[in-house]
């Protein structure tokens, strides 16, 4: 058995991405740094199992040679199989302001 994958680290990425999808933030860390999230088709907050459905649609994927994954270049909606599976869709989330802190008026910005 590989020990960097046993199953027990097959159970916590289960959970991590099925908590983070369902959570109010609706998307994994990586989906949060390309401004994305995940939704359900009427563009509502998904719960854990439809989360977890669609993280196992993943395998449709692996088991299509990746055709699951090239779909999304073709389908009108962007969705993978996985997506279609679960009934999801990924939309991007508008962007968030920069924050900057004002500098008062009359003095000079340090670097």
């Amino acid at each position: 058995m590989d020990p960097v994958r046993s199953p027990s680290s097959d159970l916590v990425r289960i959970s991590e991405t099925g908590s983070l999808e369902s959570s109010l933030s609706q998307a994994t860390l990586g989906k949060r740094a390309l401004g994305l999230r995940v939704t359900d088709e009427k563009g509502q907050c998904i719960g854990f199992g439809r989360a977890t459905v669609r993280h196992f649609g993943r395998f449709l994927n692996a088991f299509s040679f990746g055709i699951g994954y090239l779909s999304i270049a073709f389908e009108p909606r962007k969705q993978g199989f996985h997506d279609m599976v679960a009934r999801t869709v990924v939309l991007r989330t508008a962007p968030a302001a920069p924050a900057t802190t004002p500098i008062p008026a009359g003095s000079t910005p340090t670097l």
